[in-house]
């Protein structure tokens, strides 16, 4: 099977940062260009009143939001909604410095951050307990054209609490959050901003709306460059946002809406905070001494059966709730390892992280009598990231007595286990690293005991890192149609708004993970000691691993190579009504959705240990 590596995006998309910018500024001047030829029969037409659809911010006063769209799919007051919806509008953005989606919802209550790291989504998140990823405008595309949202496109920002399943299809029942984009709108204005501010952030940013036919045809161009918050020691961290957006009034009861967006992220290396701390083997923080390149190190209480039915252990606080361990427990990640320094950061130099994500937005909204309002809107979204990282992010100790440092004889200069250790049982082991585990959860400093060389000598103890390199690659792209026909009927007795809507989102998705072996011929990293104590302390942000290597080495049974395809539709139907002068709302419909998920699995075969498989250009693997 082909595993060549294929860029999804055509030639027209993978153009610079810089010709991006020149390719927005000549949309701009020729929006300027047309603007001053513009004759008065050109806006002799009235101001387009459109859709339900449509998000009145200009009713916004302050922080106060008038309306919503996201809950139930039409324009009605927050107050008449019968659940509950945190609207967060474009002053509260402004007057917060937000800079990304995550900035605004982290204000409603239930909402926290539920990605670990940027290309886990930094735009998913946990609404009461359930991770979900925002939708735009009320359309919700996948997760693949919204990884990462800058306020820069943003217009305002709601949060709809508790199921909502009929409206959105296959979402979490905590909630969901939707973003207004910013829309062109009749009047000609420019917005800039620049900040500077500690930890050497700095941002600007650009927002010029031109009007280029009257308001017929409408141009507003928003862009972002920042360069991130470096907390951390060697963190550098550089992003642009690109995003044109053009609206076209055809006539004064049909609108076409077009958005581009371009996202980029670098980071250089990537910032990874203190590690925690676990409770490793004996055996594999040895090994990692005794060769030029180490094992990775094993948690001690993964697994452990030994445990099951030992008398006296009690449930180890914040880890497990039970009276003995199930076989699956494991006693790790106890806490930040206190003898490294806040700014201390895993990566080494010569990791990196590259995050690029783009999109076309295409919305036809129409009016179609009286009562009912139409519109259709089709996403194009692809999204390519690749990382080289180092080091599997613990801090691994092994328990007092366990470990000896020689001074002298063949092992000289290296850790060994010590026969008291070898001489326990299995449990008697088991029950070691127990009550280690328990000193380190009541206190953080007990992490730092000693261990003892050859002499009888206390020594500080090994706090090892394991330095094995991943470079990790995913692309893919989605396509997303979905449209929706809205009613809206006043009578004397109440009002009701019925909304009818098909939805169907297709995603692909190639992910390529190389993972180094390390072998004596072809070392990949020394294991770092953390423990400034300890006479094997070694810390090397500098090691440098090239690419062509780790995939060189990855070419092994620790590889990856997946082709993922998931296609989501439904239709739908829903009523929202209200009743005695809309004291009594009510919403209710019915879905149908159906969803389909494939995974190819393109691992290629294992060549033989110590034999570089650079992939030349143009070459092409088979399995």
């Amino acid at each position: 099977m082909n595993t060549k590596t294929l860029n999804p995006r055509s030639s027209l998309f993978a153009a610079s940062a810089l010709n991006r910018l020149l390719f927005a500024g000549a949309c701009f001047s020729l929006a300027a260009m047309a603007s001053a030829q513009t004759t008065p029969s050109d806006t002799e037409d009235t101001t387009l009143k459109l859709s339900v659809f449509e998000v009145t911010t200009n009713k916004d006063v302050g922080y106060r939001a008038a309306n919503s769209v996201s809950a139930t799919k039409v324009d009605t007051a927050i107050k008449d909604l019968p659940f509950s919806v945190s609207a967060f509008t474009s002053q509260f953005i402004k007057d917060t410095n937000s800079v990304d989606l995550f900035d605004v919802v982290r204000y409603s209550a239930g909402v926290t951050n539920g990605s670990r790291e940027f290309n886990a989504g930094a735009s998913g998140y946990m609404i009461r307990g359930f991770q979900q990823y925002p939708q735009h405008d009320g359309f919700f595309s996948g997760n693949q054209a919204d990884i990462y949202v800058d306020t820069a496109t943003i217009e305002r920002v709601e949060v709809v609490k508790g199921p909502a399943s009929l409206l959105y299809g296959q979402i979490q029942p905590g909630g969901t959050v939707n973003y207004i984009t910013k829309r062109a709108e009749p009047n000609r204005f420019e917005n800039f901003t620049a900040q500077y501010g500690s930890y050497n952030f700095a941002r600007a940013t650009a927002d010029i709306n031109q009007p280029i036919i009257g308001d017929k045809l409408l141009f507003r161009f928003n862009g972002a460059w920042e360069d991130g918050y470096q907390y951390l020691k060697n963190q550098k961290t550089r992003q642009w946002v690109i995003d044109p957006t053009a609206t076209w009034n055809i006539t004064k009861n049909l609108q076409l809406k077009l958005n581009y967006s371009w996202f980029q992220k670098k980071e250089t290396p990537p910032g990874i905070y203190q590690p925690n701390i676990d409770i490793g083997t004996p055996a594999a923080i040895t090994a990692g001494f005794a060769a030029p390149f180490p094992s990775t190190t094993t948690a001690a209480m993964t697994n452990n059966k030994n445990l099951l039915g030992v008398p006296n252990l009690g449930p180890v606080s914040g880890v497990a709730g039970t009276t003995a361990f199930a076989p699956t427990v494991d006693v790790g990640f106890l806490a930040a390892y206190p003898a490294l320094p806040r700014k201390f950061n895993t990566a080494s130099l010569s990791d990196y992280r590259n995050t690029n994500l783009e999109s076309v937005n295409g919305e036809l909204d129409s009016k179609l009598g009286e009562h009912w309002v139409a519109r259709a809107n089709y996403v194009y979204a692809w999204n390519r990231s690749v990382q080289q990282t180092t080091g599997i992010g613990t801090v691994a100790l092994a328990p007092p007595g366990s470990l000896q440092f020689n001074t002298t004889g063949a092992n000289a200069g290296k850790w060994t286990t010590t026969a008291a250790w070898t001489a326990l049982t299995p449990t008697q082991q088991a029950t070691a690293d127990y009550v280690f585990a328990q000193q380190i959860l009541a206190n953080p400093n007990a992490a730092m005991q000693t261990q003892v060389n050859d002499l009888g000598q206390a020594v500080g103890a090994p706090a090892v890192i394991s330095r094995r390199s991943r470079w990790i690659e995913t692309y893919g792209h989605e396509d997303t149609v979905a449209g929706d026909l809205a009613g809206k009927y006043d009578f004397s007795w109440g009002k009701i708004k019925p909304v009818f809507g098909i939805y169907y989102d297709a995603q692909s998705q190639y992910t390529k993970t190389r993972a180094s072996t390390g072998t004596a011929t072809a070392p990949f990293g020394r294991t770092w000691d953390v423990d400034p104590t300890s006479p094997t302390y070694y810390v090397n942000q500098a090691d440098y691993i090239s690419p062509a290597t780790v995939i060189a080495e990855g070419i092994q049974l620790s590889s990856s190579t997946s082709l993922s395809f998931t296609t989501d539709a439904a239709v739908y139907g829903l009523l929202n009504a209200s009743f005695l002068n809309d004291r009594l709302q009510f919403t209710g419909g019915l879905r149908y959705n159906r969803s389909s998920e494939a995974t190819v699995n393109l691992v290629p075969p294992a060549p033989p240990l110590n034999t570089p498989q650079v992939q030349s250009p143009g070459e092409k693997r088979h399995s």
